[in-house]
């Protein structure tokens, strides 16, 4: 997934880690997800990927 934004979004990966988790939750009244970034952590959430 990082390097799927880095591509997409022209960012620069400076680091990662193992030991560092966060949750991120995407709420919203209408049933279509327009933002890429967010359509893609949605994705990724409902496959279980994110899960360690």
């Amino acid at each position: 997934m990082a390097q799927e934004a880095v591509d997409r979004f022209s960012l620069r990966i400076i680091g990662a880690t193992e030991k560092c988790r966060d949750q991120f939750f995407a709420i919203t009244a209408d049933r279509r997800i327009h933002h890429p970034a967010v359509a893609a952590l949605t994705r990724q959430g409902a496959s279980g990927a994110s899960e360690a």
